[in-house]
């Protein structure tokens, strides 16, 4: 129940080891897969993008608050849609979960300013990097 139902788990004896085992997964697993499969060749905007989404958890956020962001923080030169490519990436894998905002009055979604949350066990929560 602590830590999961990863089976290599069971050859771990110490807490550490599995610690350190579910925090490899991240970058060696799931980020890994999603590079291959894409063929992403600009890791540094990958991380750059997950650095700035876990950093602004419960802010609003869209691609080209993104893509500003790394152009200014890391002169990226990224454009909106390999921000967009890249969501939509985290998104199949069940990283991310993209969360719409609502307008009560007007009774519809907002077409931009969304909010991102990790998955987990199906249901979001909040997004953790590293």
């Amino acid at each position: 129940m602590i830590y999961g139902g990863m089976p290599y788990l069971l050859n771990l004896k110490t807490e550490e080891q599995k610690k350190n085992y579910l925090q490899s997964l991240f970058p060696e697993v799931y980020i890994k897969d999603i590079v291959e499969c894409h063929k992403i060749e600009r890791m540094d905007i990958l991380e750059g993008m997950l650095d700035f989404l876990g950093s602004s958890i419960g802010s609003l956020s869209n691609p080209a608050n993104i893509t500003n962001t790394l152009n200014s923080r890391i002169n990226a030169k990224v454009s909106g849609h390999t921000i967009t490519d890249y969501l939509h990436y985290l998104e199949d894998a069940f990283l991310l979960r993209e969360v719409k905002r609502y307008d009560i009055k007007g009774k519809h979604y907002f077409d931009f300013c969304s909010k991102y949350y990790k998955m987990r066990a199906g249901e979001p929560t909040v997004l953790t990097v590293g």
